[in-house]
């Protein structure tokens, strides 16, 4: 990743984390509150792959839907137990995300 790509990079993640944690939080209060029911459709795992272009150039605002959807799911995830987390798998510099240019997150449920 060129410097200058670095805070783009520092941005997005930021951006992802927050908008993950915040479809997660809402799901959770829309269950306490019985507006929603628990969904059964959920894997235990799941991602979110995100054009690594996309990301380094500034664009991840396309995406941000995609977080929140991630986190509401985990949120109402009927295999969810405990707390779900989030996190990077494959970063802007792995082997991965540079012949695929997919960057990839993790969702898990966890028990």
């Amino acid at each position: 990743m060129e410097s200058f790509e670095v805070p783009r990079w520092e941005q997005a993640t930021a951006d992802f984390a927050q908008e993950f944690e915040r479809g997660y939080k809402e799901a959770k209060a829309a269950l306490k509150a019985g507006d929603e029911d628990r969904d059964g459709d959920s894997s235990l795992v799941f991602y979110v792959d995100v054009r690594r272009d996309n990301v380094v150039g500034g664009e991840h605002g396309q995406h941000m839907p995609w977080f929140y959807a991630a986190g509401w799911e985990a949120g109402i995830a009927r295999r969810r137990s405990g707390e779900a987390t989030m996190s990077l798998v494959h970063g802007p510099d792995s082997p991965e995300a540079t012949s695929t240019n997919q960057l990839r997150w993790v969702v898990r449920l966890n028990r």
